[in-house]
């Protein structure tokens, strides 16, 4: 008759976690003795780990983020398709881009230069490739170096710097 009311009172703990689990492993309910009280403490304190972990990894992607941000050059981040994934506000003055309503365009749409379309297209990016920026004029022209790193699965670091002192001083 023990072994009997145990067995209910630890299937009934069981469901207990178990109902936590499944509808809310953030509250401070579970069952909270015995055994199962002590897999429901470790279970809580593994899912708070792996929130404060999440945030850790959220914050060193926004300084990341805000580092390439300020960088004179420009960076783009293309997705396998070549469609904006992401991009500095460098990379968008030089290819004239809207960082906001541009995003998961095709690049190859955004930028109309010939020779830009033919470096996209050919997959060579040994070389970088150089072409005039979208805001030159004749009375200020703007020189862009280009240069396209394949990375991860099939994507693409656009990498841009305003090369125009040099090739004047050329």
């Amino acid at each position: 008759m023990a072994a009997l009311l145990w067995l209910v009172s630890d299937s009934l703990k069981l469901i207990q976690l178990l109902r936590w689990l499944q509808l809310d492993s953030s509250s401070e309910a579970g069952p909270t003795s015995g055994l199962w009280g002590e897999v429901t403490t470790r279970v809580r304190r593994m899912l708070r780990d792996r929130e404060r972990k999440g945030q850790e990894y959220k914050t060193r992607l926004q300084d990341f983020l805000s580092a390439l941000q300020v960088s004179p050059n420009g960076v783009m981040m293309l997705d396998g398709e070549s469609h904006i994934e992401w991009c500095n506000q460098t990379s968008a003055t030089h290819f004239g881009l809207d960082v906001q309503r541009d995003l998961d365009q095709a690049i190859g749409n955004l930028v109309r230069d010939p020779g830009f379309t033919a470096y996209l297209s050919r997959g060579e990016y040994q070389k970088s490739l150089t072409m005039t920026g979208r805001e030159s004029t004749p009375s200020r022209p703007v020189t862009l170096s280009v240069q396209i790193h394949p990375y991860g699965r099939g994507r693409k670091l656009l990498l841009s710097r305003d090369v125009t002192t040099l090739e004047q001083a050329e």
